[in-house]
């Protein structure tokens, strides 16, 4: 199993459909705090899982590394 991130995958700036679009098939599960995300896009539809992480930011500090 490996993580990366929006920057690692050289996908900064992308939109969220096109975002989905790219991870799919690469990646397991997407996890964001983008609390909109599931009234943008279908995510019933995604071939993976979308995990919604709530925090006051992304910040280290608050997501409890």
């Amino acid at each position: 199993m490996r993580a990366s991130t929006v920057a690692d995958a050289g996908w900064t700036g992308v939109t969220n459909g096109e975002l989905l679009r790219r991870a799919s098939g690469h990646f397991d599960a997407l996890l964001t705090m983008d609390r909109n995300l599931q009234h943008q896009q279908n995510l019933a539809q995604l071939p993976f899982g979308v995990i919604l992480i709530r925090a006051p930011s992304n910040r280290l500090p608050h997501l409890g590394h």
